[in-house]
């Protein structure tokens, strides 16, 4: 028992020194790859959809950010299910400020399946303009730059999607941090050692934050009625776009998450549905999350074996814990929240381990008020 808490600690430590690796290596090829059709002699109309559903933290900037993209032209369409939705409110008021901008609104209750996003793509897709499509979830934020990132690399024909990584900013207090020091330290991680081991940076999956890709693409794999009863919509239109011998791009800039606030009630559900998601898609990706848990391992050894070397055991994990988090934070996703909550990490480590173990047991979750069911491939039964 000891040397297995010793040799998943030692693991532990590791694999963080093998985070800030990776992401080094990801970071600095980019800087001096360019994709050979990157510089098209004209960028192409882009249609934005956006599904949307309540009021979300800093709501107002984050659609605000879309409305500056540094862009030739684009369509912004929004879409939401209710008609007494209070977001449609903002959204109205959106139109009135930006009245040179081309912005949709589009309520319609239809279902083609039981992914409620994936019935909102549906919806505003109907009303979608042009043949380059871009969706991403509702609580993003983006950079002036953003369509300039994704949508390059669409010209070339062997790329089926683009998709972007998410940094999660301005957390206000302790509960709503214990999500964002978690994604800003293991989030990118997870993503870019699978992104390395697939030569050219490439992947399987697409990440909900940002997925581009153009019509035809999206049409050839069954449009979106062929994802909405999955609840990784995300992950499973990048497999079937994957299937279909395309690659998935994996952009080098990052998508920002507002994320003031929470509860910890909503971080457990959130957290259990994240994990049984990934569980239910990827197993083997869940079984490698284990080794995020050296805090715990450490930690118990310490208890069952008092003494100098526990002591530098428990030390040397939190310390690479902290060393990785802090070397992501300080030169990718530049958080001043992620820096003021650091000290919650290992704690964070500790009491994510339950939900990790009860993810692997339940196939429940609650979703946008919905109970659902979610079976092995992330298919969703009420």
């Amino acid at each position: 028992m000891n040397d297995f808490l010793i040799g998943l600690s030692i693991i532990s430590c590791f694999y963080s020194l093998l985070t800030v690796v990776t992401t080094y290596l990801f970071f600095h090829h980019g800087k001096h790859h360019k994709h050979p059709n990157h510089h098209p002699p004209a960028l192409p109309p882009v249609t934005i959809l956006k599904p949307v559903k309540g009021v979300d933290q800093g709501v107002e900037k984050n659609f605000e950010s879309y409305c500056a993209l540094d862009y030739p032209s684009y369509q912004l369409v929004f879409c939401v299910r209710e008609k007494s939705d209070p977001v449609i409110r903002i959204i109205q008021k959106l139109i009135q400020k930006f009245p040179h901008k081309d912005i949709e609104l589009v309520i319609s209750d239809h279902e083609i399946g039981l992914n409620p996003k994936v019935n909102n793509l549906s919806n505003g897709y109907k009303k979608a303009k042009y043949d380059f499509i871009v969706y991403n979830d509702s609580d993003t934020r983006a950079a002036p730059s953003y369509l300039k990132e994704i949508i390059p690399p669409l010209f070339d024909h062997s790329v089926g999607a683009v998709t972007m990584m998410p940094i999660y900013r301005e957390s206000k207090q302790t509960k709503a941090a214990l999500e964002t020091i978690g994604i800003n330290s293991d989030a990118i991680p997870s993503i870019i050692i699978p992104a390395l081991l697939w030569a050219g940076r490439h992947l399987d999956f697409c990440i909900g934050a940002t997925i581009a890709l153009r019509r035809e693409v999206l049409e050839e794999i069954g449009g979106f009625k062929a994802i909405a009863n999955n609840i990784c919509d995300d992950g499973y239109i990048g497999k079937k776009i994957f299937k279909k011998g395309y690659r998935i791009h994996l952009s080098r800039a990052l998508i920002s998450c507002i994320h003031h606030e929470s509860r910890f009630r909503e971080f457990y559900r959130h957290m259990l549905r994240w994990f049984v998601t990934i569980r239910a898609f990827s197993p083997f990706k869940y079984l490698m999350g284990i080794f995020i848990f050296g805090t715990f391992y450490s930690a118990v050894y310490a208890i069952l074996n008092p003494g100098l070397f526990s002591y530098l055991l428990f030390c040397s994990v939190i310390g690479s814990r902290w060393l990785s988090a802090a070397y992501l934070n300080t030169l990718y996703i530049k958080d001043e929240s992620t820096f003021r909550y650091l000290w919650l990490l290992p704690i964070r480590d500790l009491i994510l381990l339950p939900i990790w173990v009860d993810g692997w047991y339940s196939s429940k979750v609650r979703w946008r008020g919905k109970k659902y069911r979610v079976l092995w491939g992330g298919e969703l039964k009420e």
